[in-house]
């Protein structure tokens, strides 16, 4: 046997049985609170290991959306159609129809002979009232 286990049994075997059962009481607490600690800090590690694994999840989902719209927009369909809408382009022997898709009502008011308020109502197409064509309209009715 080594020097430390012999003291330990002389330390042992001298104290009184009560202070013996104090002892081992404290260390048990003590290895009782840390156990606990330990517990606690595996569990609040699992929830977070589940919520990052779910982040992680969502990356990829969002990851694959990314790269699906990229390899789309790498594609001649998607080229042509960016062209058409934002540059108004059209292929060569193509004619445009322009047909207006919002009609606005104006009330536009006109004096007849001092009476106030004839109320005329015109429809024009995607122009507002302060458009020019509105104003020319205005001019001639009123």
């Amino acid at each position: 046997m080594n020097n430390v286990n012999i003291c330990t049994r002389i330390l042992y075997m001298a104290m009184p049985a009560q202070t013996k059962y104090v002892v081992l009481s404290i260390l048990f607490i003590l290895a009782s609170i840390n156990f606990t600690r330990t517990a606690l800090e595996i569990l609040e590690n699992s929830k977070r290991l589940d919520s990052l694994s779910q982040e992680v999840g969502d990356m990829e989902e969002e990851k694959k959306e990314y790269t699906n719209s990229v390899a789309y927009k790498k594609t001649d369909e998607y080229v042509e159609e960016k062209a058409r809408d934002d540059l108004s382009m059209i292929r060569p022997g193509e004619k445009v129809y322009v047909i207006p898709q919002e009609f606005k009502v104006l009330d536009l008011e006109s004096k007849v002979l001092g009476q106030k308020s004839v109320s005329q109502k015109l429809i024009l197409g995607k122009f507002g009232e302060d458009s020019n064509v509105a104003k020319w309209l205005r001019l001639f009715i009123k």
